[in-house]
């Protein structure tokens, strides 16, 4: 941010993820229609991260917040150059050192070579993975493959074949190699369940260019992701542009797409908006007899809210305290809309005032509920709980009839990430008569009075599997 400011003697108006600026190019070349929803995966050299987006039905682009879907991941292209790196070795392991003992007997020498010598040897790996994964491969200089010199002792050439190169990255289906571990963070995201309306996912960076990755993350995932419709797999390649226009040659488009996505942004003066990935919610106690004291799903704010794109959003709820509390707050894949419309009703349990009863933490019925709503306990939990106090001490209850006034809600940051809060929200000074935990009653002005959360840590909602 410096270079740039020192360089152009211009502030930074705005810095956008590549997987937002992605968002934008696939918007624009139309390869996405309002009421959609979709997932961007950015593979580097040294990262994959992913982004999910939408539009609305204004054709605005929706960005979700970073709470619950995966973390970037540190794997890329210089992992499947190491791949490669580590099959050449292997193959010329059996050479022999000038002056050594023969391969496979005693005394025997491997030669790794210098730094120095290494480094040309990924260079040449790069040309190599190029050639490839371009219609050069099909040069007749390439019948026996691409050569790949190694400097050593004396100069040693091996040839890498297309078939050589898919198997040593793991388009064979190997776990342990990076194509195999980049399609399984790919299935891992769309397998999230705040992904399941997402049909379509979208890959870009050079290393998609790599021949066979893209036909092998789509195969897979159609084997593996059980949908009503199989998702597409898609990258930026375009048509040849024609004379007179800005050329893309076709191994370039997914390398500078977010290039691309990222001067849209800035001459079209697109806004992104972002928004919650998650639905927050807390719980009240059932009325109905039936299930009288359950605790049943109060959400407080829907997937989908638009959240500030610069500094921090509050989603709140007020509500009245009389004593100490347990306190738990979740996050889930359903909204108020949902809840409504009685979602999942022949799966889960709804009261005789349509209200969705979760049952207790720990118990048989919230176990068997929890997954089908997505049903997460981000913060609290059996141990955790609200709690009052007097002059910094713990008190046994609020005898008044209005109880203490509170606020209780989340803040999300511009990334996206939430947070617990909670304060008191008592506007005007007025007494209340307390309980202390030795039994006395006193009554007391309300500004020595507090209300703060204990065994309530920070949400836990992002993915890290």
């Amino acid at each position: 941010k410096d270079l740039i400011e020192r360089t152009f003697h211009r502030d930074i108006s705005l810095v956008v993820s590549s997987t937002r600026a992605l968002a934008i190019y696939a918007k624009e070349l139309d390869k996405v229609q309002p009421g959609e929803s979709f997932l961007v995966f950015d593979i580097g050299d040294e990262y994959i991260s992913v982004s999910k987006a939408g539009l609305n039905m204004n054709g605005d682009v929706m960005v979700d917040g970073v709470d619950g879907h995966l973390q970037p991941l540190n794997l890329g292209g210089n992992d499947i150059d190491e791949n490669i790196n580590d099959y050449i070795e292997a193959k010329i392991e059996g050479k022999e050192t000038i002056g050594t003992a023969k391969a496979g007997t005693a005394g025997h020498i491997t030669e790794t070579g210098l730094i120095s010598k290494q480094y040309l040897l990924m260079k040449n790996i790069k040309k190599a993975k190029f050639i490839l994964s371009s219609e050069y491969r099909n040069h007749p200089l390439f019948r026996q493959g691409v050569p790949i010199n190694i400097n050593r002792e004396a100069l040693v050439q091996q040839y890498l074949t297309m078939d050589e190169m898919k198997k040593c990255i793991g388009l064979d289906g190997n776990p342990e190699k990076t194509g195999y571990k980049i399609f399984d963070y790919i299935r891992k995201e769309v397998d999230r369940p705040i992904n399941q309306d997402c049909e379509k996912i979208f890959i870009s960076g050079g290393v998609i260019e790599t021949s066979g990755l893209v036909d092998f993350i789509q195969q897979k995932l159609n084997e593996e992701v059980k949908r009503d419709k199989p998702l597409s797999v898609n990258t930026f390649k375009r048509r040849q542009s024609g004379k007179g226009e800005l050329e893309i040659l076709s191994y370039e488009d997914s390398l500078y797409a977010p290039s691309m996505g990222g001067n849209l942004i800035s001459l079209k003066e697109i806004e992104i908006k972002q928004c919650l990935s998650l639905s927050y919610a807390t719980y009240l106690r059932s009325d109905d007899p039936k299930y009288k004291g359950q605790k049943i799903l109060k959400i407080f704010v829907d997937k989908g809210t638009e959240i500030n794109a610069e500094g921090e959003t509050k989603f709140v709820m007020n509500s009245a305290i009389y004593a100490s509390v347990n306190q738990e707050l979740y996050s889930t894949v359903i909204t108020n809309k949902d809840l409504r419309r009685k979602i999942h009703q022949d799966k889960v349990t709804y009261d005789a005032l349509n209200k969705l009863v979760i049952f207790e933490d720990g118990s048989e019925d919230r176990i068997k509920t929890a997954p089908i709503l997505a049903l997460t306990t981000v913060a609290g939990g059996k141990d955790a709980s609200i709690n009052i106090t007097y002059k910094g001490e713990k008190i046994g209850e609020v005898l008044s009839q209005s109880g203490l006034f509170y606020s209780e809600g989340i803040k999300v940051d511009e990334e996206g990430h939430a947070s617990p809060f909670i304060t008191k929200n008592e506007p005007n000074e007025r007494t209340i008569q307390i309980k202390k935990m030795d039994g006395t009653i006193m009554n007391v002005p309300v500004s020595d009075c507090d209300i703060a959360y204990e065994g309530v840590s920070d949400f836990k909602v992002s993915g890290t599997d």
